[in-house]
């Protein structure tokens, strides 16, 4: 993920999360105090945890808490080990930010089925490569020879991986990124110019 991705996705998702539990500064303090119940039994679960990972962390560094101990709680939570924002993989801050848009919207049912089906959102990170970065005929000879069939868009996850990978690794499948051309140059015949 690009430095611009993370401020589009993984960065607004955290503040919004954040936001909703009160985790900012006020006074050299966190300003947040931890419910005794939060939300729905399996959300509260999560919290509770969060909570525990984000004191033991303050208390490892004999400080108080602060906002960035409760995200990279959601760090360990979401991916089970700590790892620096800018280091993730893609999966790995799709099940982050997931895990974020619980914290800020424990009712949302979005929210929801991306945290508790981490499947669904990886594929839909591969059709959207798939359907915005390669040429569709190339894609479907390639999904007919490998796999018998013109229809990639139906194929399960395991042969829509393979389908990834094999796109990704022939140059020729991906779409050239738009580049705008030079102006052209009117050729004009010289007196010597043997016309």
């Amino acid at each position: 993920m690009t430095p611009a991705q993370q401020r589009r996705f993984y960065f607004p998702a955290w503040t919004a999360a954040a936001r909703a539990h009160g985790w900012r500064m006020a006074s050299g303090r966190c300003a947040s105090h931890r419910l005794e119940c939060w939300a729905n039994p399996q959300s509260n679960e999560i919290y509770q945890r969060i909570w525990v990972l984000a004191a033991a962390r303050a208390t490892a560094e004999i400080r108080a808490l602060s906002p960035d101990d409760f995200r990279h709680a959601c760090h360990i939570v979401a991916i089970g080990h700590d790892k620096s924002s800018s280091d993730l993989t893609n999966a790995e801050t799709d099940r982050i930010v997931a895990l974020f848009r619980i914290l800020a919207h424990p009712d949302s049912l979005a929210a929801a089925m991306a945290w508790h089906n981490p499947a669904a959102e990886r594929r839909k990170r591969v059709m959207w490569y798939l359907s915005n970065r390669c040429v569709e005929s190339y894609l479907v000879a390639v999904c007919r020879h490998k796999f018998g069939t013109d229809n990639w868009r139906g194929l399960d996850d395991r042969r829509l991986g393979q389908l990834h990978m094999t796109i990704k690794n022939r140059a020729r499948g991906q779409r050239e990124p738009s580049v705008p051309l030079a102006p052209s140059v009117a050729l004009v015949p010289s007196d010597n110019a043997p016309f």
